[in-house]
């Protein structure tokens, strides 16, 4: 008897585009392609584009002036139009800024649990700011262990407040950009990822960045690449504008008083001129660097003094290296000026080179200004943040209130679909059953049929009941965990879908960081884990082997 034989026919899955609210969730808790960067100083605002692929890229950056009197909508408004004219596509955003509500100290604090040190900072460090310390935005990242006379032990920590109300306002500028605030952070700590992308040393060394800025001036100690002292000083760029608008003579003994154009101008063209040069207007480089002098000179000493502190204080070599950074740096001669007085080679920061900076042909005097912004918005998921707590979970919030069940609702009915057309072709197949010789072929395909829409059925189900596969999690962090990594507690939270896990990291410190830098990016890229954040990271020993502990949190899909 010759047989038909029947070929079962697809059943394809309607393609539904979702709105771009909800199409967004897929990408919640991914790392951003694209991030731009915002810096809100006080005279400047910078704006940079970064992408962040295999290579990362600059793919744009802006220096803009705020006129005096500007207010956040100002800054708002710049920020959509700059963003809009370079047509970057991205909604993160990582915020810098430069503000006397900000304070940076080294402190020792009593060991302790990491839970407990924020609670800790903040009756430590009441008498350390001049703000508000009980609802200040704080952060602190550990350098390392002290081992005191008597026995015990305290932590090394550098810690770092901001104002509630400044940070509130910054956030709320950038916000209102339609831009989504990932991270908070300070210039120290992207210079301090600016200066580990570069090479890495051989031998232990100490390095100096001055970052100066239009009203002050940041003094930065590193050591082997980590922030390890900050020292504000109150002159920049400004105060020297400031000081070559006072009266001097002329050469021909006439008083003259330069406007505040005319000292720009001149401070530009001349800077710390060492030889002979005079404006059309007659002014000499010789009266300006009268005038500049005194300011240098105090910033010089007090940059010395910051230096001699640090190295008394905490028991380091002498400096070997410094670097200037910032917008008030492209002073022309600064850097031969501060080496001559401080005794050591000053160089201006440069863009790493696994930084990609073609697209925007940057000059040498941009690349010190931007260049702390750019650290924080390559690193700003391993840099320290400052970010509100409101704003953290922000995201979360909305997903659970609206997009999950806005998203959840598209799935069903995807399904109950799919399901739909495959028991109209179930059926179909039914009456030719009964209208043709039972062939095994086309039995064995519509049973198959019958079981993937049982199997959509139960997977249906377990999409309504929001049950989470246990076993598949753990499955899936064994197989990402690396070998120098051994977990010593994990607690997971079916109802609030996040995990925390706690453990050791054998090898040398200076590894532990990119270790856990790589786990976090390959949980990410896992289908279970999303929003990876290293919570605490405290480097020492175990017996003779190097080993660091560490705390870690994430959020399950």
């Amino acid at each position: 008897m010759n047989m038909t034989k029947f070929k079962m026919p697809q059943v394809k899955m309607p393609q539904i585009k979702l709105p771009a609210n909800i199409a967004r969730i897929f990408n919640f808790g991914k790392k951003a392609a694209n991030v731009i960067g915002v810096d809100i100083g006080a005279c400047t605002l910078k704006i940079v584009g970064v992408r962040l692929a295999q290579e990362v890229e600059i793919a744009f950056y802006s220096i803009i002036e705020i006129p005096t009197g500007s207010d956040n909508d100002y800054i708002t408004d710049t920020i959509k139009k700059t963003v809009k004219a370079n047509s970057f596509s991205s909604q993160s955003a990582v915020l810098t800024f430069s503000d006397e509500a900000i304070a940076i100290r080294r402190i020792e604090m009593p060991h302790m649990p990491y839970g407990e040190v924020i609670e800790a900072l903040r009756w430590k460090a009441k008498d350390l700011v001049h703000f508000d310390i009980s609802s200040a935005a704080i952060g602190f990242q550990v350098i390392g262990e002290v081992q005191k006379e008597d026995g015990s032990k305290a932590f090394d920590i550098m810690f770092v407040a901001v104002s509630s109300e400044v940070i509130e306002k910054k956030i709320k500028a950038v916000k209102d950009a339609n831009l989504s605030v990932e991270a908070v952070s300070v210039e120290p700590f992207g210079l301090e990822a600016i200066l580990k992308m570069g090479p890495k040393q051989e031998h232990p060394k100490t390095t100096l960045i001055v970052d100066a800025g239009n009203m002050k001036t940041e003094v930065s100690m590193f050591r082997n690449g980590t922030l390890e002292f900050v020292r504000p000083i109150p002159l920049g760029s400004g105060v020297i504008s400031d000081a070559l608008q006072s009266k001097f003579l002329s050469d021909k003994g006439e008083e003259i008083v330069l406007t505040k154009e005319q000292a720009d101008d001149a401070k530009k063209r001349l800077g710390i001129a060492y030889d002979a040069v005079t404006l059309e207007n007659g002014i000499s480089s010789r009266q300006i660097l009268s005038l500049m002098r005194p300011v240098l000179e105090r910033i010089s000493k007090e940059i010395k003094r910051s230096e001699e502190y640090y190295v008394h204080e905490f028991g380091v070599e002498n400096i070997s290296e410094a670097y200037l950074a910032g917008g008030g740096a492209g002073l022309k001669n600064l850097d031969r000026y501060l080496q001559e007085e401080l005794n050591v080679p000053v160089a201006k920061i440069a863009m790493p080179p696994s930084i990609n900076t073609s697209k925007v042909a940057l000059n040498a005097d941009d690349a010190m200004s931007i260049a702390a912004l750019v650290g924080v918005a390559v690193s700003y998921r391993k840099c320290l943040n400052l970010l509100p707590h409101e704003y953290r979970t922000e995201k979360v919030e909305f997903i659970e209130k609206v997009s999950l069940r806005a998203l959840a609702s598209i799935l069903v009915v995807a399904l109950w679909v799919s399901f739909f057309f495959t028991k109209v072709r179930i059926d179909d197949y039914d009456r030719r059953i009964k209208t043709a010789p039972i062939q095994q072929e086309v039995v064995a395909q519509v049973k198959e049929l019958r079981n993937r829409a049982v199997e959509r059925e139960a997977f249906l189900s377990s999409l309504q009941a929001g049950e989470l596969p246990v076993e598949n999690i753990m499955k899936e962090l064994s197989n990402i965990i690396p070998q120098n990594v051994v977990l010593q507690n994990l607690t997971m939270n079916k109802k609030a879908k996040t995990v925390n896990m706690s453990g050791f990291v054998y090898g040398p410190g200076s590894s532990a960081q990119t270790i856990l830098a790589k786990f976090m990016e390959d949980m990410e890229s896992s289908r279970y884990f999303k929003e990876a954040q290293l919570d605490s990271l405290q480097l020492g020993k175990a017996g003779s082997q190097d080993s660091s502990t560490f705390s870690m949190a994430c959020s399950l899909e």
